[in-house]
């Protein structure tokens, strides 16, 4: 049988783009006691949200929750004065630290630039290359014909690149 339909739901559904009748068939189908083995590994993840639809929360939670917020709401409110003269009081100092820094960084950058030592000169020993050909025409025509060889190649490969999406697509 063939399940591109449940696959297409499941690539959907983790991109957030499915609405309550697909993630009902999603549900519906993972429910089931056989599932093909290339989506058994779905099955968990809905069989939980099966068990769990039947949790309720306590009656109090809402109001317990708001409490805390309510609580925490307060500590921040009164940390805020306390934060702010910190933050004036070493504000300049902050600045000062990051103008130090900043400095030592670009002299540290700019010292690695300058005293970067090249890399050694290749030197070439020309008196081991020997002439393969004798004859400088029948040199320029090899040479000719290798070029010509390589265009050909190039040429060749130049539809198949420009228009990988159809051959991607006939692949399918």
């Amino acid at each position: 049988m063939d399940y591109k339909y449940i696959e297409n739901l499941i690539e959907r559904y983790f991109q957030c783009q499915t609405n309550e009748q697909e993630e009902q068939i999603l549900h519906h189908f993972f429910l089931q006691d056989e599932v093909p083995q290339e989506l058994a590994q779905y099955k968990p993840l809905f069989e939980t949200f099966d068990q769990q639809k039947d949790i309720q929360l306590p009656a109090s939670f809402d109001t317990r929750m708001a409490a805390i917020i309510a609580r925490q709401s307060e500590k921040a409110q009164g940390l805020r004065p306390v934060i702010g003269r910190i933050n004036r009081a070493l504000g300049p100092f902050y600045k000062a630290v990051a103008s130090v820094a900043l400095i030592i960084t670009v002299g540290i950058a700019s010292s690695r630039y300058w005293n970067a030592k090249d890399a050694d000169p290749v030197e070439y020993n020309y008196s081991k290359y020997t002439d393969t050909y004798s004859d400088p025409q029948v040199a320029c025509k090899e040479v000719s014909n290798a070029l010509q060889n390589l265009s050909n190649v190039f040429k060749s490969q130049r539809p198949a690149a420009a228009d990988s999406t159809t051959i991607t697509q006939q692949k399918n």
